[in-house]
Parts: structure tokens; sequence; C-alpha cells
């Protein structure tokens, strides 16, 4: 976003369909934060390990699965690595994800690397899926090709950044990316799924190029995250709310309409603002510090002092 290079020209003209939040933030600094931030609505918290990988979080929450089963939506969760990583398919499972596509679910001869395979792979299976569905469908699909060690098929017709700009490979990795994305995304527009489905596109966390590590940051431009939303009769527009992955099972449910029964720590960011925004954080690598974004301030709360 605001970049002068021109790294991701689909996904900037893919806001001309839908409302861009400018200011969304990531909860956490690691994809596990990311997922519950947005799958469960639940914020990270200032300790070392992820609720995904807690043996002692043996309980339902109200993720956007569970909820979605009440009108008996099937539910996906897609990913180009393992499922086991990080404890997704065991989570998940538990929490109203019924079908799982992982690192060996896209055949043989798929470009992939360490983390697992390339993104086109991923967004052929899922289109593949979609346009054949027959029943109301909730689909999680998580990317990795713009994660080291950034590497992506060549014959893709992408022209990479030239010169010696810093990060140069992981920005081609991010010009990849967008490239399926639009493509994806066109073959939806196509088929006719943008008359009858709600796509959000986010991130699951930011990305510091600055000298602090990544896991503990307090860099707020650590957090900031790409957020589209693209669904059937919302006009395009820029929403300046400060909003977090938290919001955005509140705003779907307010997209779909009708009566949910949902716990959840956010808000529909396409509701009545009777309250002053804000968007919690917590650094992953670290157990001590957490922070409140509002409109006009960051707040940092160090809780050994």
């Amino acid at each position: 976003l605001g970049s002068t290079h021109k790294i991701t020209p689909y996904f900037d003209q893919l806001t001309d369909d839908g409302i861009l939040f400018n200011r969304m933030f990531a909860t956490g600094t690691r994809t596990n934060r990311g997922l519950s931030g947005t799958l469960l609505s639940f914020p990270a918290l200032p300790r070392f390990k992820t609720i995904l990988n807690d043996a002692s979080v043996d309980q339902q929450f109200s993720s956007l699965a569970n909820v979605l089963k009440q009108r008996n939506y099937a539910t996906y969760f897609l990913v180009g690595g393992a499922l086991e990583y990080d404890n997704r398919h065991g989570f998940f499972l538990g929490q109203g994800y019924d079908h799982f596509y992982g690192r060996y679910d896209y055949g043989e001869d798929v470009f992939s690397t360490v983390w697992g395979v390339a993104d086109e792979h991923l967004f052929e299976k899922s289109f593949n899926i979609l346009k054949n569905v027959t029943e109301p469908t909730l689909m999680t699909i998580l990317t990795l090709t713009n994660h080291p060690t950034y590497d992506f098929p060549a014959s893709n017709n992408i022209k990479p950044l030239e010169g010696k700009l810093k990060n140069n490979k992981r920005l081609n990795a991010f010009k990849y990316s967008d490239f399926v994305l639009g493509k994806f995304m066109k073959r939806c527009k196509d088929e006719g799924l943008y008359n009858n489905t709600i796509f959000v596109i986010l991130g699951d966390h930011g990305m510091t190029s600055g000298p602090h590590h990544q896991n503990m940051s307090v860099d707020i431009a650590s957090y900031y995250i790409p957020c589209l939303i693209i669904a059937p009769g919302l006009a395009p527009n820029i929403n300046t709310r400060t909003a977090s992955q938290i919001d955005i099972i509140p705003t779907i449910l307010g997209l779909l309409g009708g009566s949910f029964i949902h716990n959840s720590w956010g808000k529909n960011l396409f509701g009545v603002n009777n309250y002053v925004d804000f968007a919690t954080i917590a650094p992953s690598g670290l157990n001590h510090i957490m922070g409140i974004i509002t409109d006009e301030f960051f707040y940092i709360y160090n809780f050994n002092d």
C-alpha cells in the first residue's frame, strides 16, 4: 500500500470493487495470532504460546465456522503448507471446519518450497471447489509464497523489479502473490461469484524492515495490514476507521444479516460507531507487552512495571 514500485497492481485494481480499510491492524506478529484474531475474533495475548498450540485451551469459540454452521454452511480451510504446522488442523477441526486441504493435496507436479506449494496451485484448487459447490460455503485460504524463502515459479508473466532495491527478492514474491490473487479474483468474477459471495482479503500480520526483530517489535508499522472487502451491494470506498482482525467476524455477520449467536471482542465496521475505535496488539515474541491503538494514540503497557 502506497508503494511507488507497483508491487500490487492487481490488488490496487481490486480496490475499485470493494471497500479498502487503510487503518487495519493485525493482533500480533505471527500467522497463528492472525488466524485466531480473524477466524475466532480473539485477540493476541501477551504470552509466548498461541492458543492454537495450547492443550489447555480445550473449548469452543464463536468461530466464524461454528457460527455459519448454524445456517448449514459447508466449511473449508486451505493452505499450501503442512496442515499440522502450528496445529492448524487439530485446532480448527475443533472450531467448526470440516474440509481441509494441505501440502499434499495439490498433486505431485507442482512448484513448492520448504514451506509448501506456490500460491497459484492453492488458488486453482480453491476456485475449482467454489465453482462446484451447491450449498452455502465458508472458505479460508491461507497463502504462503510471500514468506521466506520468497521463491516462486519462473514461468509466470511477471516482470521482476529491476535494480538493487532493498528486499528485492521479497518484493518480487509479493508481485507474484498479487498476480495470482488477481487471476483468482477475475475467475471468480467471470464465474458470477461476485453476485453471491463476500470476499475478505487481508494480511495475517505486518512486516518490519527496521532493525528490530519482527516478533519483538512494538513498531506500529509491524501491525499495519491490508484489508479489502468485496460484497454484493457494497459500494467501493475507503474506510478510515481504526480496525482489527477481531472485527472481521462481526462485520461479515452484519453483511449477511439476520440473527446470530456470537461472542466477540470486535465490532461491525459497517455499523454505527458509538464508541472510540481501537485495535489491540501484542508482539508474539514477548510475554509482558500489549498495546492499544486508537484514532489518536498508541498506548503501550508493560506488565512488568
